[in-house]
């Protein structure tokens, strides 16, 4: 069965832009290795991931299709193929689950979905994906995580997610849909702890709150949240006196 599913996953990418695919199967694993390394070494990526396929394909034993997956998926991700590189290392991830390679094939997942979040457009749904493989890393691998640093990707990760969701509240705001608007916001809040936008939702909250007499009750809750997290904010005062 598992055979099977390697076959199958080993094929991803075949149609995407060899123009000539040429059958290695004939080839011993340790050829193919050598081939595969020197075409990553030249950035040839194309013809790195036609090799590694090829070893899991017809691999003499389990690690070398093990070690041959990895090393595919990494091709991909090298070639800028990212949504290819996700397929290979989910693969990985499923199969491999006791592989001491695990907390890097989780990061590069975290990566990959990072890389095309960031490539454009406003889906939050391939940030949603890396922002859970990066806390995955950080529960289960928390040295990983730091020698990664992948801190760093979680943060962009947490920003985008957060301001989309401050985008949207805006929105009901500006159109007076309050409850919405708080729905948006309290779920900001509370998901992403610490987010960039965390003051200015706070502080939305809390005009958000003021502006419904259905809501108004919330004020001096969230305007105590604002208090205890950003002291400082300017806004405090004239909140302080709408309440009075």
């Amino acid at each position: 069965m598992i055979k099977k599913f390697l076959l199958c996953i080993a094929a991803v990418g075949m149609l995407a832009g060899c123009s000539t695919v040429v059958n290695y199967s004939n080839l011993p694993n340790e050829s193919l290795f050598t081939s595969g390394y020197e075409f990553m070494d030249k950035g040839n990526y194309t013809n790195a991931v036609q090799m590694f396929r090829n070893i899991i394909l017809n691999a003499d034993n389990p690690s070398n299709a093990q070690i041959a997956q990895k090393l595919m998926a990494d091709a991909y991700f090298l070639n800028g193929d990212y949504a290819d590189a996700i397929a290979a290392y989910e693969v990985y991830y499923e199969l491999y689950r006791r592989s001491n390679d695990l907390a890097y094939v989780i990061y590069m997942l975290g990566v990959s979905y990072s890389n095309i979040s960031l490539s454009g457009g406003r889906d939050t749904a391939y940030a949603q994906k890396a922002l859970e493989y990066f806390e995955e890393l950080e529960i289960r691998f928390p040295e990983a995580y730091t020698r990664f640093s992948a801190a760093s990707h979680k943060t962009l990760m947490l920003k985008k997610l957060s301001d989309y969701e401050y985008r949207v509240a805006r929105y009901y705001y500006r159109v007076n849909a309050y409850e919405p608007a708080m729905t948006r916001l309290v779920y900001l809040v509370n998901i992403y702890p610490g987010a960039p936008v965390e003051e200015e939702a706070y502080v939305l909250l809390v005009k958000t709150a003021l502006k419904d007499d259905a809501l108004k009750a919330y004020a001096p809750i969230y305007l105590d949240e604002l208090r205890k997290h950003y002291p400082n904010n300017k806004k405090i005062a004239s909140f302080e006196k709408k309440l009075k």
